[in-house]
């Protein structure tokens, strides 16, 4: 009996310890965006995008991004976003409010992003644990480079901090950035990017790699 009960405990301590390990995912995620460039500085813009996740092999859901920017002046902008997520049957709603900066330098141009986000559940993994209301302080810093004429790269790092009660900041995870852009026509790009995503500040961090494609169309209209 005392061995019956022994062995079950040692298979259950088991089980417990390797449910808490951290986990890897490969994600691919397909884009695509229409952006129309407007009068007096304005950009309005709509996007859609299916992510892949487990291996890429379980469909995720579909997103829907609106946007809208005014350019203040060469050097800044600002901007707005909402996003509806329809995940595995769930809405899941996101809204960001925030300030583009940047400064040319010959091909390079240096950009910071700073955003406040507010979303109905907790941002882990992009959508992955319904809660109350969150809102994170999103800072996002990085730089583009003009190849060549119709080549653009670009890298970036945002760490997502969570805006406790008192304001208090604690960081959840980073979303780090580096992609390639190819102008195949006039107006409209193809890029090629990649993510990690690693989360910090827990016992047992999980990180997303993900490789996504992204068809960017923009218009003028007169």
């Amino acid at each position: 009996m005392k061995k019956s009960v022994f062995l079950i405990l040692l298979l259950s301590l088991s089980f417990t310890t390797q449910a808490q390990k951290s986990t890897t995912d490969f994600q691919t995620w397909y884009d695509a965006s229409l952006k129309l460039n407007l009068k007096k500085g304005w950009e309005i813009s709509g996007q859609y995008r299916v992510r892949i996740t487990e291996n890429s092999s379980h469909y995720r859901g579909s997103y829907f991004f609106f946007a809208g920017e005014k350019k203040l002046n060469k050097y800044f902008k600002v901007l707005a976003n909402y996003r509806l997520a329809l995940v595995e049957g769930d809405n899941y709603h996101r809204f960001l409010f925030g300030l583009n900066a940047q400064v040319k330098a010959n091909n390079f141009t240096f950009f910071t992003r700073p955003m406040l986000q507010y979303q109905k559940q907790y941002f882990v993994n992009d959508d992955s644990n319904p809660s109350d209301g969150d809102t994170h302080l999103r800072l996002r810093t990085g730089a583009k480079y003009k190849i060549k004429k119709h080549w653009d790269t670009y890298i970036y790092a945002e760490p997502f901090f969570k805006i406790k009660q008192g304001g208090t900041l604690t960081a959840t995870f980073w979303q780090n950035s580096a992609g390639v852009s190819y102008e195949y026509m006039k107006n409209k790009y193809a890029t090629l990017y990649y993510i990690w995503q690693p989360e910090v500040n827990k016992k047992y961090p999980d990180t997303n790699n993900i490789l996504g494609i992204s068809l960017e169309f923009f218009l003028k209209p007169k």
